[in-house]
């Protein structure tokens, strides 16, 4: 048995951002055939449920860059890692003009806080920021975007060396322009929920087909099995 861990945007979806048939009939023809399918991406839950239409094809679905791990058979969470609420306020002082926005993101909503946002069903727009934050437990992820990558590099080298118990790192995707950075807690990732997943269902490393094409698969695709 193996089980094969795919990203969504850039890899999975097409430009459209969706799944083609063609697609999802050969991941739910590699499901029947007994491969553990599971959809590894930076979107939240909500997000991820809704741009696959429910992934029936899938098992599992971890989203948030492996901060969620859903079980979509059962339809229950089996495991969640949430930043301390401390952590996100130490990050979102740092909220400045070469900032477009941050992104507070919990397992429903990618609450924004910044310029020109754009509402939607799975986009959640902040007004007032400290009071959004107030007894705000549940934040899986934060995500920063900025106007020069030489702001994006400053700041994730700034939060490595003075924010402790985070996993901060930059990336580029091709709907941003210029670098944004992803914010974890320490020791959170694709890899991170992957490996969980495998031994729960008694998988081997050498088992695991990770395939991403962005900075949050790396993790995944470099220590599992194959990828």
């Amino acid at each position: 048995m193996k089980l094969i861990a795919i990203d969504l945007d850039g890899t999975l979806l097409n430009d459209d951002k969706k799944i083609s048939v063609e697609t999802k009939n050969y991941l739910m023809s590699l499901k029947k055939m007994g491969y553990i399918i599971v959809i590894a991406t930076g979107r939240n839950l909500k997000s991820a449920y809704y741009v696959t239409d429910g992934a029936p094809f899938a098992h599992c679905i971890i989203s948030s860059s492996g901060a969620s791990v859903f079980d979509n058979l059962n339809k229950k969470l089996l495991k969640e890692e949430t930043l301390p609420l401390e952590k996100v306020c130490d990050v979102s002082k740092l909220y400045n003009d070469d900032i477009k926005y941050i992104e507070f993101n919990d397992i429903e909503f990618h609450n924004i806080f910044g310029k020109d946002i754009k509402k939607s069903d799975v986009v959640n727009e902040v007004i007032n920021m400290d009071e959004f934050l107030k007894d705000k437990n549940d934040i899986l992820q934060l995500a920063i975007a900025f106007d020069n990558d030489e702001m994006a590099i400053k700041t994730n080298n700034y939060i490595k060396e003075n924010i402790e118990g985070l996993n901060p790192y930059t990336a580029r995707c091709k709907y941003s322009e210029h670098l944004y950075i992803e914010v974890l807690k320490e020791g959170v990732s694709k890899y991170s929920a992957v490996s969980y997943l495998a031994r729960l269902c008694g998988i081997s490393n050498d088992d695991i087909i990770a395939i991403g094409d962005s900075e949050n698969d790396l993790t995944m695709v470099k220590n599992s099995g194959i990828g």
